[in-house]
């Protein structure tokens, strides 16, 4: 069986010499709202990974401009790396004010309503994966409500979960910085060892 060969880029820098390898890629998967820079050279999104759980998505999917941009139009599958049990078991919550206004923090049925009327596959990663990466990045039990697994590395192991041998990632664009509640050292490390064991192929 042919190896497939993916391209998970994150929403970092990415050097231009690695166009050529994204280019050749059977699988490119790109996160939320792509910098437009990245999409100059090679647009192409087989998978877009959408949060499902942050305030950003919600106004996104309520955004023309979003839904007509070529990741969001020319992608025929959307990803969304939480379950909606981890969600609700883990996730940050909004405050009553929020709520009001509407801020929720499950947006799954959201983004699959998205999904449904553009004509797209979607998937939800299973709350087993997401406590597998949680393992990995050694989140302790009493820090589960506080620190979170990114998308970009849920993504990851996700692919890897779902075809193991038949599938050579290559990793662009993660700086492994951002939001605060998740563990970016730990993240870089266990994607470091990945690479060092010839799992996926990192790109800095």
């Amino acid at each position: 069986m042919k190896t497939i060969q993916a391209s998970v880029i994150g929403n970092g820098a990415v050097e231009n010499p690695n166009n050529i390898l994204i280019k050749k890629s059977d699988i490119v998967v790109r996160f939320n709202k792509p910098p437009g820079e990245h999409l100059k050279n090679y647009p192409k999104t087989d998978i877009l990974v959408i949060s499902n759980s942050s305030k950003q998505t919600s106004k996104l999917l309520n955004t023309r401009d979003y839904i007509e941009s070529p990741p969001f139009r020319d992608a025929p599958k959307l990803v969304f790396p939480y379950s909606q049990e981890v969600i609700q078991r883990y996730m940050p919550k909004p405050n009553l004010f929020s709520k009001i206004r509407g801020r929720r923090a499950d947006l799954t049925n959201q983004c699959i309503r998205a999904a449904i009327s553009t004509n797209k596959e979607h998937e939800i990663l299973s709350t087993q994966i997401y406590h597998d990466v949680c393992d990995k990045l050694n989140i302790e039990t009493s820090h589960l409500r506080s620190i979170f697994p990114s998308s970009g590395i849920m993504a990851i192991q996700g692919l890897l979960d779902k075809f193991g041998l038949n599938i050579q990632v290559h990793a662009f664009g993660f700086g492994f910085q951002g939001w605060k509640h998740h563990k970016w050292p730990a993240e870089r490390q266990y994607m470091h060892e990945l690479a060092t064991n010839g799992i996926i192929i990192m790109h800095e």
